[in-house]
C-alpha cells in the first residue's frame, strides 16, 4: 500500500475501538460484538487491514488519531425499541441474502453450461447449522451499522473538528470508508473546510458501499419512496 503523507498534518482514521466489555454483554450486544469481530476477521482484512494503514502512517512520522465511536456507543445510538426490532428481523434478512447469492451462484452456472456440484447441497445444510452462531449476528451487525450510520458520520466529523482545532492542524488526511466519505465530507464543507474526495478504487469497498446502500433503503422504506417519488416528478 502506497501512502504519500508528506503533505499531511496528521491522519484521522475510521475505525471502532474494540473493547467490548465497556459495556454489559446483553444478548443484542453480544449478537453485534460477534458480528463486528466476524467482519474484521474477514471484510476488514481482505480490505484494508487497520494495523497496515497505521504502521505505514507511523512510520511516515505524522500524528495519527482514531476518530471513531467506540463499539458500544455505536450500538446505542440506535433505540432499544429499533435493536429488539432489528435483532428479530436479522435473521430474515441475512436469509435472504444468502438466498440471493445462492441463486446468483446457480444461475450463474447454468448460463455457463456448468452443473453445481453434488456437495453443495451439504455446504447448504452445514452453512444453516452454522447459521445461527456466525452469519445471525454478522446480519445484526450490519444492520446496526446501517442505522447508525448518521450518527456516526456526525462523531467522526466533530472529533476531526475538535482535534485539529486543538492542535491547531492545516491540512489533514481522513481514511474512512465511502459509505461515509462524502457525508463527512459535505459537513466540513458546511464548516468552510476544502475538502477534496478520493473514492476507493478498491473491488471489495465497491460492494461493500452497495451493500451500505442497500441496507439503507431497506431500514428507511419511507425515505426511499419519497426519493422515488421525486426521481419520478422529475422524469416527468
Amino acid at each position: 500500500m502506497q501512502l504519500d503523507l508528506s503533505g499531511f498534518d496528521a491522519v484521522f482514521r475510521e475505525g471502532h475501538d474494540k473493547d467490548y466489555f465497556e459495556r454489559d454483554l446483553t444478548v443484542g450486544y453480544s449478537f453485534y460484538a460477534v458480528g463486528h469481530l466476524m467482519y474484521g476477521a474477514t471484510f476488514g482484512r481482505v480490505y484494508n487491514p487497520p494495523e497496515e494503514f497505521r504502521e505505514k502512517v507511523e512510520e511516515s512520522g505524522t500524528p495519527f488519531f482514531e476518530v471513531d465511536a467506540d463499539v458500544h456507543e455505536t450500538y446505542e445510538m440506535v433505540p432499544r425499541w429499533k435493536r429488539t426490532f432489528l435483532l428479530l428481523g436479522s435473521p430474515i434478512f441475512t436469509l435472504i441474502v444468502l438466498g440471493s447469492t445462492g441463486q446468483v451462484v446457480i444461475r450463474g452456472l447454468g448460463f455457463l453450461g456448468l452443473t453445481a456440484p453434488t456437495w453443495i447441497p451439504y455446504l447448504a445444510a452445514v452453512l444453516l447449522v452454522l447459521f445461527f452462531g456466525l452469519t445471525w449476528p454478522l446480519g445484526f451487525f450490519g444492520l446496526i451499522e446501517g442505522e447508525a450510520k448518521g450518527g456516526r458520520d456526525d462523531y467522526m466529523t466533530e472529533r476531526i473538528q475538535e482535534i485539529t482545532a486543538e492542535n491547531g492542524f492545516e491540512n489533514v488526511f481522513v481514511s474512512c470508508g465511502d459509505a461515509h466519505r462524502k457525508p463527512i465530507a459535505r459537513s466540513l464543507e458546511q464548516d468552510d473546510w476544502k475538502v477534496v474526495e478520493q473514492p476507493s478504487k478498491h473491488w471489495l469497498a465497491r460492494i461493500i458501499s452497495l451493500a451500505d446502500r442497500i441496507t439503507g433503503r431497506i431500514l428507511s422504506p419511507i425515505e426511499t419512496i419519497k426519493e422515488g417519488k421525486n426521481q419520478i416528478r422529475n422524469r416527468i
